[in-house]
């Protein structure tokens, strides 16, 4: 009787670190998804948007052959 106890105790505790383990991996992943976007909205855009702005410029220039405009 008191085997079967210990026993399952054992398998419950082996189940329950596994759930355990499988519910962090899923909140680092959300975090990570979540660190990403920030990163493309505070950074990547801007940087998309600059060098469009660049190009623009660049197109003025070697159309016209001024750097003054």
């Amino acid at each position: 009787m008191i085997r079967s106890i210990a026993t399952r105790l054992r398998v419950r505790r082996a189940t329950t670190a596994g759930q355990a383990t499988t519910e962090y991996m899923l909140v680092i992943s959300v975090l990570v998804i979540a660190m990403v976007y920030v990163f493309w909205d505070g950074l990547v855009t801007p940087f998309n948007t600059a060098m469009e702005d660049i190009g623009e410029g660049a197109k003025t220039v070697y159309a016209s052959g001024d750097l003054a405009e």
